[in-house]
Parts: C-alpha cells; sequence; structure tokens
C-alpha cells in the first residue's frame, strides 16, 4: 500500500488509515471475520486525482453506516474516520451476497 501511494501523490498513513478501517470493518462486522470468511482488497486509480480503496467483504446483515464518534469509547469511529480523510465513499451490496465498500483519495500522478 505504501509503494503504490508514493507513486501517487498521496499521504501513506491516510492510505493506511483509511485501508486498515475499511478491512479491519469487514473483519469486525461481517462473515469475513468468521473461521473460513475472506476480504478483497482493491487499489485502483480510475483517474488522474484519484486512489481508490475498495475491500469486498463476505457479507452481512447490516449496512455499514458513520455514526457521531463517541470519544469515551475504544471503538466506533472507523466510517467517521474514512469520511474524513477521502473525497468520498460508498457502499454497495453484490449480487453474491457479497457486500463492498470504497474510499476514494485525493490523488495525483507523481513525476
Amino acid at each position: 500500500m505504501e509503494c503504490q501511494s508514493r507513486r501517487w501523490a498521496t499521504s501513506s498513513r491516510l492510505t493506511s488509515a483509511a485501508s486498515s478501517e475499511l478491512a479491519s470493518n469487514a473483519v469486525r462486522h461481517t462473515r469475513s471475520g468468521e473461521p473460513g470468511g475472506r476480504l478483497v482488497v482493491v487499489i485502483a486509480f480510475p483517474d488522474q486525482v484519484t486512489l481508490r480503496l475498495e475491500v469486498i467483504d463476505q457479507g452481512a446483515e447490516t449496512v455499514p453506516r458513520p455514526r457521531d464518534p463517541d470519544w469515551d469509547m475504544e471503538s466506533g469511529r472507523g466510517l467517521w474516520l474514512v469520511e474524513q480523510v477521502s473525497r468520498s465513499w460508498g457502499e454497495a451490496a453484490l449480487r453474491d451476497g457479497r457486500h463492498a465498500i470504497w474510499a476514494d483519495l485525493e490523488s495525483k500522478r507523481a513525476a
């Protein structure tokens, strides 16, 4: 991840924070965290100003929604953080029962 974000002018800290939150949420809140569960991480560059991170998980009964962070709690700020560091983010249910969540980080191709 760091190598790709250096190739593009994207903060490796922001890239790491967003990808870590998306992946850890998939493990914690979906069937990806169950024995035998899997997740797929996709890094894409859809245009000259965007680095897209996408996590495809095994699906869950609930849809991810950010909530107002409770700073006294140990967890619960993941999607709020993704919302803060990304230009945009979203989620989609896939036909096979899996779920995709993505975040677009602002970037530009490094010379």
